[in-house]
């Protein structure tokens, strides 16, 4: 049942995006807090498959306009990349900090890493892989969605990887101001973990379980 939730709830943010109707949000998003929040409770279902994940915010206060809901499905697309091309002793990193006038979001992990042939083509719609050579390794829309959002906020978005040692996926976020518009505060990540339907239970839900 997840993972049908978390393959419907894809294709149709794909398909809005298609049709120009994902428009962004104005609304300032404490980036520090959310992050936080939300690398806490992944950490508790990362956990559970026995990779442990920890973040870190190098400089607290980073604010962006946009949506906190959709920043929210984009770094747990990557996490849930991470968990699902993992190895032995894998862990996972995030880290937020300022570079200029921008926010700097890195996800790195210590799974299997990507080949250079394949991360070219990581971003496009339906492409997926496997190591073992299965033909459907998901629905292909995870990175792709991420590319979206990040394109939506008016950043960037660049994926590193080195088979058998890691992947690492950086994107960059203008800096928003909180002039004008109320913060909106992030959720907690008791209220992430209570809620069995929220973003962090159906896009780990392939990954980590239910």
């Amino acid at each position: 049942g997840y993972s049908m939730l978390r393959s419907a709830s894809s294709l149709t943010s794909y398909v809005k995006y298609c049709l120009g109707e994902g428009r962004r949000e104005q609304e300032t998003v404490d980036l520090s807090g959310l992050l936080e929040n939300l690398c806490d409770a992944a950490a508790i279902l990362t956990h559970s498959i026995s990779i442990p994940l920890a973040a870190t915010v190098i400089d607290p206060g980073l604010v962006v306009t946009g949506s906190q809901k959709k920043l929210t499905q984009a770094v747990l697309h990557v996490i849930s990349n991470s968990c699902r091309y993992t190895c032995e002793h894998n862990y996972i990193e995030v880290s937020a900090r300022r570079s200029e006038d921008r926010a700097l979001i890195t996800i790195s992990d210590h799974g299997l890493g990507i080949d250079p042939q394949t991360a070219e083509h990581v971003f496009e719609p339906f492409f997926s892989f496997d190591h073992q050579g299965r033909p459907f390794a998901g629905d292909g829309l995870g990175l792709t969605i991420v590319r979206y959002i990040v394109a939506q906020h008016g950043g960037s978005v660049a994926l590193t990887s080195r088979p058998g040692q890691g992947t690492t996926v950086a994107i960059t976020l203008p800096l928003g101001t909180d002039a004008g518009l109320s913060v909106k505060i992030p959720p907690m990540r008791a209220d992430l973990l209570r809620d069995r339907f929220s973003d962090l239970h159906i896009v780990l839900s392939d990954s980590c379980g239910c």
